[in-house]
């Protein structure tokens, strides 16, 4: 009955990951702005998503250890109705009938696992200062990530997958009159566990049967670039991601504009990919902060609205909203809608 129980509760909560980068870290707030921030890069995501960004921050910035979770509508329906129903199950397994617990786990969960469900979590320590037109930064970030297929004969598919890196970032800046020129790169190393679980099977009660974690991991290395070029409120922005091990160059391009409480940027991912269509590649995001302790986000990724609400309350960051994730070469196919929260502490 344990081993029926631990497949069931791990359809219902599995970070399970399949074909993602967890060396690329997906911040809550550039995700809810379509992932745009390319061109903008005026805060500590711009690490990630164009290094050359920090040159632009003066004096120390810091992130404590957060929390960042995304799930789809699947899970996060099948998790809360678990949280309501936990007296009933729990009821269950304490039983010596698994057969009545199997029954009512399938009858009561499976309708929203249909096809496929997603979950990414992740969170980052960073800290880092600004000497003017220089800045340093350092720290580590990890992110799972992954997907469960449960189909209507109740076939089941779990992958699992995860990641953990130390990174330092360095970039500089160089001022010609109100023209301005950044450039800057991240070092990161780390250990990638390509398994966690993986259960490939024909029917939901064979699962146990299957459920065999590979914990193997293999260290990993890499290098992101970025170069930025800004006159006084505009900029466009570029990013080299993953310069060391890729044949084809990742390449980002993205301008943004940005002020005190607004800022809106369109990027292009996969810039060298010919399997990507040009829509597909396209994000647009805004952030307009309406007061100081309340910041909106929204924007279009590869078509798909993305957006959420952020209340700053002093160092104390509460971020909820929704986001997707594109996997297909088109815009409008092969995507998850993501709903999110995130609570963290920065400067």
């Amino acid at each position: 009955m344990k081993k029926i129980v631990i497949a069931i509760l791990i359809v219902l909560f599995s970070v399970s990951i399949f074909a993602f980068d967890v060396s690329f870290y997906k911040s809550t707030q550039t995700l809810e702005m379509g992932e745009t921030f390319t061109g903008i890069a005026n805060n500590q995501n711009a690490i990630f998503y164009n290094p050359s960004g920090i040159a632009n921050i003066k004096g120390f910035f810091f992130a404590l250890p957060d929390v960042n979770a995304g799930m789809s509508e699947g899970f996060a329906n099948a998790t809360l109705k678990m949280i309501s129903d936990w007296n009933q199950i729990q009821s269950l397994m304490r039983s010596t009938n698994s057969a009545s617990l199997t029954e009512y786990l399938i009858q009561n969960y499976s309708n929203y696992l249909q096809n496929s469900n997603s979950a990414l979590i992740g969170s980052d320590v960073l800290l880092g200062y600004g000497f003017g037109n220089f800045a340093m930064a350092g720290g580590v970030f990890g992110q799972l990530w992954g997907q469960s297929v449960l189909t209507q004969s109740l076939s089941l598919n779990l992958n699992a997958s995860a990641g953990g890196y130390a990174f330092g970032t360095a970039a500089l800046s160089l001022n010609l009159g109100n023209l301005k020129l950044n450039a800057g790169g991240t070092y990161r190393y780390g250990y990638a566990l390509p398994q966690i679980y993986n259960i490939k099977n024909e029917f939901l009660l064979a699962a146990t049967s299957v459920l065999n974690p590979n914990l193997t991991y293999s260290a990993t290395s890499n290098v992101d670039l970025g170069t930025m070029i800004s006159y006084e409120q505009f900029s466009f922005g570029t990013l080299w991601h993953n310069v060391l091990n890729q044949s084809t160059p990742d390449v980002r391009v993205g301008i943004g504009y940005a002020n005190n409480n607004f800022s809106a940027g369109v990027d292009i991912e996969k810039v060298f990919d010919g399997n990507h269509t040009i829509y597909r590649k396209l994000h647009a995001g805004v952030s307009y902060r309406i007061f100081d302790f309340l910041t909106l986000y929204g924007g279009l990724s590869a078509g798909w609205f993305t957006g959420g609400i952020q209340a700053n309350l002093g160092p104390v960051f509460i971020n909820v909203g929704t986001y997707v994730l594109n996997y297909g070469n088109y815009a409008g196919y092969n995507y998850q809608r993501m709903y999110t929260a995130q609570i963290r502490i920065s400067e």
